[in-house]
């Protein structure tokens, strides 16, 4: 076996200036879109009770304050150096009153008074859509954003009582175990919200009481929750915070993944989606062709030539409309294995590409490696590889800028092979690492995954509500964030 450890590719934030760690960055140069001179306001509207507006506006002040950390100190840790013309973010928000859709006590109580949990959610779906309308078709000009905090007592009565989580789901999505039969109005609270922000052309942030209440959550502090907060906004109301530096000009990546396109007619219809990353910050979203998957055909979808052949002749064509020039390197991850249709028909969509790299992502690992002697885990960026598929690939571990590991267990290697490849293995696992740093939903340091997996399929997942509510999704992925 081989073994190496991959160099870490720094961010690029304002200026060109680049950086390892993106809180640092931000703090020294700015987000990456900004261009040097103007301090920018966001111009948001909110939906919510008196109380959880009141709440929120409250937040809103505690943001444009220098927040420190709390409880024992942690090299991943930044304090939150506030919003506003001084802050290094370089942006506030504005929320004025005629901005503010308010729910009625009395309002809320009615859609969450019937004994059914179900009926609770399909009333409450009611009545914030018709809130939706109210604000955006009386505001001039449009917020840039909506925030949507949600009350203890609406969560409390909606939430699914099997499961320890505040998500608020009609019905869970499986598409392994069952086929839905009839219309299902919805999934999930989080994913129609922002289908109703398709509708009206504006981004959307659900805010919880954890959240708004500054109480934290989880082992999250105070500092990182606003950090989160702030740069999710940045992205989905201004720019991008951060690119990767050493990205190829010229390559396309990739991330495909299916979705349950539920109908009356046809429950047994899958839709494959494209979320195509390009080194300029782009990041968009592509549907491919509706399907029927049955269950003797498998647990997991699969494309054959045609449906493969046309969702990634999409992808270059978009490459090709933005940078007016074909790709000259073309890189598809799944999570899922390629049969021979999907090998056949991305190999045609991309005959005129110099290179071209189908990888197939595995979603565990079983696989454990350790240094000899050494307490400490594999470094971030470790790569293990046989003369044979697959590779191992080390995204989360010791960082040797926190110098820490930063995780409470054990990490696992991320495990990838392929069924085309025409680049190295090392280049393979160099893209690999660093698209586990563009997930704007966060300040982490990095994730596990790269986000053409783990965003992927949170991506496809709105796109079924979408479906069900017969909404055209828009491309950018900042209004699936």
């Amino acid at each position: 076996m081989k073994v190496d450890v991959l160099s870490e590719e720094p961010l690029i934030f304002s200026a060109g200036s680049e950086c390892i760690d993106p809180k640092l960055g931000i703090n020294l140069y700015g987000p990456s879109s900004w261009d040097g001179i103007t301090e920018k306001e966001i111009i948001a509207g909110i939906i919510g009770t008196n109380s959880s507006i009141g709440q929120f506006l409250m937040m809103i002040e505690k943001l444009r304050q220098r927040t420190n950390i709390s409880g024992e100190p942690k090299p991943w840790k930044r304090e939150f150096p506030g919003l506003g013309p001084k802050s290094p973010l370089h942006f506030d928000i504005v929320i004025g009153k005629d901005m503010r859709e308010l729910i009625l006590e009395e309002e809320e109580e009615k859609a969450l008074s019937v004994s059914s949990r179900k009926q609770r959610i399909l009333n409450v779906c009611k009545l914030y859509e018709d809130k939706f309308t109210n604000l955006m078709s009386t505001v001039h000009p449009a917020p840039e954003i909506i925030y949507v905090p949600l009350s203890n007592n609406l969560i409390e009565r909606t939430k699914d009582p099997y499961f320890e989580t505040d998500r608020i789901s009609y019905e869970r999505r499986t598409m392994q175990a069952k086929v839905y039969k009839g219309e299902i109005p919805l999934f999930d609270f989080h994913h129609f919200l922002k289908v109703v922000g398709f509708k009206w052309n504006v981004t959307t942030q659900l805010v919880k009481p954890s959240t708004y209440e500054m109480t934290g959550s989880g082992q999250q502090d105070l500092a990182t929750s606003f950090w989160n907060f702030s740069v999710a906004t940045y992205y989905k109301a201004t720019g991008t915070p951060w690119k990767l530096a050493n990205l190829d000009e010229d390559t396309c990546y990739v991330g495909i993944a299916f979705y349950q396109d539920p109908s009356e007619e046809e429950s047994n219809m899958r839709t494959s989606m494209a979320h195509v990353y390009l080194k300029s910050g782009e990041s968009q979203i592509i549907r491919g062709m509706g399907f029927r998957w049955e269950k003797r055909q498998g647990r997991e979808p699969h494309l054959d030539s045609d449906q493969a052949k046309v969702i990634l002749s999409k992808v270059i064509n978009l490459f090709e409309s933005q940078k007016r020039r074909k790709p000259l390197r073309v890189v598809v991850h799944k999570s899922s294995d390629y049969k021979e249709g999907e090998i056949e028909g991305f190999t045609k969509a991309a005959d005129s590409i110099e290179n071209l790299d189908l990888i197939h992502i595995y979603q565990r690992s079983d696989k454990r490696f350790f240094y000899n002697d050494s307490p400490y885990p594999p470094l971030r960026g470790t790569l293990i590889q046989s003369k044979k598929s697959p590779a191992f690939l080390y995204t989360t571990g010791f960082i040797p800028a926190l110098g820490t590991y930063p995780g409470s267990s054990l990490p696992r290697p991320l495990e990838f092979g392929w069924a085309k490849k025409s680049s190295s293995v090392e280049l393979l696992a160099k893209d690999i690492l660093a698209l586990t740093r563009l997930d704007w939903n966060n300040c982490d340091y990095c994730k596990s995954q790269p986000v053409t997996i783990s965003v992927s399929h949170k991506v496809g997942e709105i796109l079924a509500e979408s479906s069900s509510k017969k909404i055209d999704p828009p491309a950018s992925y900042s209004y699936y964030m």
